[in-house]
């Protein structure tokens, strides 16, 4: 099968991971080296009988490859981990599943925009813009195909985030609905033996404004630290924890995106002003976040190299964080619970608590915070909507993909705490972007501690449910916003905000200096159009209800 868009970005280390995902079973064709339009027809007709042989297979039985992509590092010891998921999956449903992580997920979406051959991906309100695609029919609509043959997993979830999932009515992707719950109340994370070393009383900034709070924790928590532990980093500015690439993180600002929350996304509304759409970099909040992140940046506490570095998990991994985002709850004053800082597999090394700042809301687009979508031009669109209900009812197959072999990849030691083999199969903690974690029958389909932490957290996850079906709905619930009219404003605003928003959020650069300049290219580029559009949409859309 060629993979256009694959063989001419993907090199190195990825093209590796793409050969060991295929299984060795990728076609080369000679026809893309000739020149001219005999060569163009000869690949156009390899391609019309490749997918007529598809087709014609799954209506023999035989097995239907099926390709998924996510946005991953490569995985050890994916080919071994996968051999024996399809053996379940040729067994169950006559599929082969080909996961295919990518470094770097723009690499999907131009696949998606040349018309590239893949068959399911991850998708969201934040990465691979569900929203979008799903508008211009990149993504098949599955509205009646998931009752029928997905309807365990189509029950399960509740009915508001269907309604999220919809764009002019339709249903274009399977909510990947977690335990850690699709309400949204943020807060803050920190180190807990560095916080008791300094002094610091993290329970003091619950329910806090965030300006007030991250003033306070620079003061009494930052310079204290970094002082004791100068090999520590303060912040993660460039990535999880940076509050305006981060598309939850406008609630932190009593705020919500307005449509869409991809990077380069312009438009948000306040909640004490629901029908007002703003340029979020444009308010005060913004020049106040960034004058802040160039003071951290200046003492040390944010990394140099921060506007340039692309992983961040290496010192997550490594529990290099003094504190972080924490996008989950309850937090640890309400339901306290032990924890470890993001991405630490071991408690004991860097220990955490959390703490809430903002009130329990869910988001209009709550729905897509995690989903897959198929291709619409997928031969084998029913085929994916049988794996997702698998993948999602399946609770040995989902473990397996997500985690590993028990014994081998992940054990559970004497105290009866889960700990991952070094140098096992890992997903790099994106088991989200597979399928579910959560089932009618509880909360273990993640491996969790088999003592009284464990049961902790099937106690939290019930509160995190129930959390769920009471939670405020936000007032944006069920507009859908239509890019269509501003595209290349759309497309101009995004290319300025990649190139200069994460100098400027990450204290790199002076705000005051390069704030004016930003918006002046922001407005060029037809920020101003955008905003307008989204008013005019919201507003016809409250006239209409």
């Amino acid at each position: 099968m060629k993979r256009k868009v694959i063989s001419l970005l993907l090199t190195g280390v990825m093209t590796m991971s793409l050969l060991a995902g295929c299984g060795g079973s990728t076609e080369t064709t000679t026809s893309e080296s000739s020149a001219g339009t005999e060569a163009a027809e000869s690949t156009a007709a390899a391609e019309s009988t490749e997918s007529a042989e598809t087709t014609d297979s799954a209506d023999n039985g035989d097995v239907v490859e099926i390709d998924f992509y996510m946005s991953s590092t490569p995985f050890n010891d994916q080919e071994r981990v996968m051999e024996k998921a399809n053996a379940i999956i040729e067994e169950e449903i006559g599929a082969h599943l080909n996961i295919f992580p990518l470094a770097d997920y723009t690499t999907m979406q131009l696949m998606i925009d040349t018309g590239d051959e893949w068959d399911m991906c991850f998708t969201s309100n934040w990465l691979g813009d569900y929203y979008g695609n799903a508008q211009k029919g990149a993504f098949a609509d599955l509205t009646e195909l998931l009752p029928e043959l997905a309807p365990e997993t189509y029950n399960r979830i509740p009915a508001s985030l269907w309604e999220g999932m919809k764009v002019d009515g339709k249903i274009y992707g399977m909510v990947n609905y977690q335990i850690f719950g699709s309400s949204k109340r943020l807060g803050l994370r920190f180190r807990e033996d560095i916080a008791e070393e300094v002094g610091f009383d993290w329970q003091s900034v619950k329910g806090m404004d965030i300006f007030d709070a991250l003033n306070k924790i620079e003061t009494e928590y930052l310079a204290p630290a970094m002082e004791a532990h100068p090999d520590m980093i303060g912040w993660e500015a460039q990535a999880g924890s940076n509050l305006f690439t981060q598309a939850q993180a406008a609630q932190f600002f009593n705020s919500e995106y307005v449509g869409d929350s991809v990077v380069g996304s312009i438009g948000w509304i306040n909640y004490d002003d629901p029908t007002t759409v703003f340029n979020q970099y444009a308010s005060e909040d913004f020049m106040e976040y960034c004058k802040i992140m160039r003071r951290w940046y200046e003492n040390g506490y944010i990394p140099a190299d921060a506007a340039t570095v692309t992983d961040t998990s290496p010192d997550r991994q490594a529990g290099r964080y003094l504190f972080e985002v924490a996008l989950g709850w309850p937090d640890d004053i309400d339901f306290p619970l032990d924890k470890a800082m993001s991405m630490v597999t071991d408690i004991n090394a860097a220990p955490a608590v959390e703490v809430s700042l903002t009130d329990l809301v869910m988001p209009a687009a709550a729905g897509p915070t995690a989903a897959v979508a198929v291709n619409s031009n997928s031969a084998n669109i029913e085929k994916c909507v049988e794996l997702m209900e698998l993948l999602n009812t399946n609770d040995e197959l989902y473990k397996l993909i997500c985690y590993g072999e028990e014994g081998v990849d992940y054990s559970y030691d004497e105290e009866g705490n889960v700990v991952y083999t070094d140098g096992g199969y890992f997903i790099n903690y994106n088991d989200y972007q597979i399928a579910q974690s959560y089932d009618d029958e509880g909360f273990d389909r993640v491996p969790m501690a088999q003592n009284d932490r464990g049961k902790q957290s099937e106690e939290m996850y019930a509160v995190i449910y129930e959390g769920d079906q009471t939670a405020e709905a936000s007032p944006l619930s069920g507009f859908v916003f239509d890019p269509s009219n501003v595209q290349t404003e759309i497309a101009n605003v995004t290319a300025v905000v990649n190139e200069m928003l994460l100098p400027i959020t990450t204290g790199s650069v002076d705000p005051e200096e390069t704030i004016p300049e930003f918006l002046d290219r922001l407005e060029t580029a037809g920020a101003s159009k955008i905003v307008e559009e989204k008013q005019a949409q919201l507003d016809a859309w409250l006239a209409s209800k």
